[in-house]
């Protein structure tokens, strides 16, 4: 017997135990068929390439080409296989001149199953092609299941359209006649289309019966300050929330609602403020529904009636008083600042010391410091 010979049938009889050792132990694993199939794939490049070799196991030259035809894989496969091979260790590539390469049978040493094949699978069982593939897989879900839920939205539409709508009666009848109902509950719209928002309905002031205004109380939202309505209002500050339905009643309160203003000294824009200027900015639009609406020469005459009728505000007539109001101004008006500029700032939306926050707020405290000294001083 030929030793040279025996060399590459050893070899083979090796291959053919390391198949069938590393495919058994995939099987009580519980590896996937496409674990165990990439063994196989492996070890058959493997003993085809083989086959092209001399009986001492060099000079085995195939092309990937004619191995991939032998084995019936794609020349991809093929090509990792053989990759798997080599970095196993269980054959040998040496390049030549001017030709293909040619490929060497390496004796492999110790028991079966100790040759390193699991560890480069990977190059078999993850491939660009097999990512192309569960992409184009995972896209074509997503697309069915896209359509599967536009076709079950039509079919909900067209079921509670389909059904029979209870007759209406007739305006000139109430049992004879009778007449469907147009149109349809809910309108055939695509998948995902919002509908239109339709405005609400806003009611308009009619001349008998009074009235009707929807909201008469204070603000609820003034620069994210939340502005109370006071029980009990102090001094001569109307408090009525019946609206007159006489344009002359609207117009006395109206004045003394601006009487009560000039003489109450508030600093700082307390809540019985808030709750006078908004009765005060109704009885305007109500003023202004209950009156007809004039032009030219008979506006002005309304217009110059409705201001005679209210007094002017008293103006300060001491340096105490006009220190007090030049103070109390200065509070209202940082005030407004301050609100304004956390209104437009991010650093206070994110809850932050804002530097320019705390020196409004400094000024509006140091200008309520000096009303306070003033309102003291007058009284003294």
């Amino acid at each position: 017997m030929n030793p040279e010979s025996s060399y590459r049938a050893e070899w083979q009889r090796r291959m053919r135990a390391e198949c069938l050792h590393f495919v058994d132990r995939a099987r009580k694993t519980r590896k996937p068929a496409a674990h165990r199939k990439a063994i196989a794939d492996v070890f058959g490049v493997a003993l085809w390439c083989s086959t092209y070799a001399n009986p001492d196991g060099t000079r085995a030259f195939p092309e990937v080409a004619t191995l991939a035809a032998l084995t019936g894989m794609s020349e991809e496969r093929t090509r990792n296989c053989l990759k798997v091979a080599l970095l196993a260790g269980a054959m040998s590539r040496k390049r030549r001149k001017y030709t293909s390469s040619e490929y060497r049978l390496d004796a492999v040493v110790g028991p079966v199953g100790a040759l390193p094949v699991e560890r480069h699978l990977h190059l078999v069982t993850e491939t660009r092609s097999k990512d192309r593939h569960l992409k184009q897989k995972a896209l074509d879900a997503e697309q069915a299941a896209h359509e599967r839920a536009a076709q079950d939205i039509e079919n909900r539409v067209r079921a509670r359209t389909s059904e029979p709508q209870e007759p209406v009666p007739a305006r000139d009848s109430d049992e004879s006649e009778t007449r469907a109902r147009r149109g349809s509950s809910i309108p055939e719209t695509r998948a995902r289309t919002p509908q239109k928002p339709v405005r609400a309905r806003i009611e308009k002031p009619v001349r008998a019966g009074g009235v009707q205004i929807p909201d008469t109380g204070p603000p609820t939202d003034l620069g994210g300050e939340t502005v109370f309505q006071p029980e009990v209002s102090r001094g001569a500050a109307p408090a009525n929330d019946e609206i007159p339905a006489n344009p002359d009643d609207v117009v006395r309160e109206i004045a003394a609602i601006d009487v009560w203003l000039a003489e109450h000294q508030c600093s700082g824009g307390c809540a019985d403020d808030a709750a006078v200027y908004r009765r005060r900015y109704v009885l305007e639009r109500t003023l202004h529904a209950l009156r007809p609406h004039r032009r030219g020469r008979a506006s002005e005459q309304h217009a110059v009636a409705l201001l005679a009728a209210v007094p002017p505000a008293r103006a300060p007539e001491t340096d105490r008083e006009r220190a007090r109001t030049l103070a109390e101004d200065a509070v209202r008006t940082h005030a407004v600042e301050l609100r304004d500029h956390r209104r437009h700032c991010r650093t206070c939306w994110t809850q932050q010391t804002c530097p320019e926050a705390s020196v409004i707020e400094a000024d509006r405290n140091a200008a309520a410091h000096r009303a306070m000294d003033a309102a003291r001083k007058e009284t003294a």
